[in-house]
């Protein structure tokens, strides 16, 4: 499983190495081309027009992330899907990662020493940290290992170069950071960490929460945090971050909305409402103090 969840973060675009006219190899604004002479790579738009010349070893565009990685002299770089330097090509290492956190870049210049920009290149991070799995906050899940599909051991460093989990210590797989669905209040930053297929909760300082007897933990928000009992129907549930049951773990889905209120939802399809402690409310009540994101929670 840990491997499966490293794979993960691990693939590093400028590895790719795609020809021109390759299929995906275009978005609906630009090619690569070609130039005849010293058969370097660049971009053009639609209509024919240079948008950034040809002087690139590699260009590569990224369906998934929507950019354009280039190469030069061995060293990479991105451009955004409108043909924007978002960053030189000074780097060894590149990881776009636009779906986790806010999104973030992971880069490197010597493949030692690892820090963080933007989507949009702005540095977050100096280049000094060991490599970056994820990063939410200040937290970061880092290891030493500059190969991840070995099963390398994972720490949970600040951006201070505390560590606050070490895999080592605890003698248990670091998993990930607990989504967080906060808008209308401070954010929770929790994490998964799994032994023997079953995960504990984890606070960003490094408490342990929960026993691990977890199948899954969803989502928090705020101080309440879904999560599901085992993999069988109707063991969904609500927890607080001192591990008391809010909701117990009888429903098929439990989710926290605005104002810590919790909609669960029973077997036979009806739905119960309650409060931050557990208290029943009424559906009007919910739709009221809901009223601003009628969906926020949903499965």
């Amino acid at each position: 499983m840990k491997t499966a969840f490293l794979l993960l973060f691990s693939a590093c675009f400028f590895f790719c190495t795609a020809q021109p006219g390759d299929r995906y190899h275009k978005n609906k604004s630009f090619v690569d081309f070609k130039d005849p002479k010293t058969k370097l790579l660049g971009f053009k738009n639609e209509k024919g027009k240079t948008v950034v010349p040809a002087v690139y070893s590699r260009v590569y565009f990224s369906p998934d992330n929507g950019d354009w990685s280039v190469e030069k002299d061995s060293l990479s770089g991105v451009y955004s899907n409108e043909g924007k330097l978002i960053l030189e090509p000074v780097y060894t290492y590149i990881d776009i990662q636009p779906y986790r956190g806010q999104g973030f870049i992971v880069v490197s210049k010597d493949n030692k020493n690892y820090g963080l920009t933007d989507l949009k290149g702005g540095r977050l991070l100096d280049l000094k940290y060991p490599r970056i799995i994820d990063f939410r906050e200040n937290l970061l899940i880092s290891t030493e290992s500059s190969n991840t599909n070995n099963n390398p051991v994972l720490k949970v460093i600040d951006t201070s170069l505390h560590t606050i989990l070490d895999e080592s210590i605890i003698h248990a797989q670091i998993h990930s950071f607990v989504e967080d669905q906060s808008v209308d209040g401070k954010p929770g930053l929790y994490l998964n960490v799994i032994k023997n297929e079953k995960l504990a909760l984890f606070s960003g300082s490094g408490r342990q929460i929960t026993d691990y007897i977890y199948a899954g933990l969803f989502r928090s928000r705020g101080d309440l945090i879904s999560a599901r009992l085992s993999n069988t129907a109707n063991t969904c549930g609500i927890i607080d971050a001192d591990n008391r049951i809010i909701v117990p773990f009888k429903y098929r889905f439990a989710g926290v909305f605005d104002d810590n209120t919790i909609r669960a939802d029973a077997a036979d399809g009806s739905s119960l409402y309650f409060d931050a402690t557990g208290k029943p409310i009424t559906e009007a009540e919910f739709k009221k103090r809901n009223a601003k994101h009628p969906y926020w929670g949903e499965e």
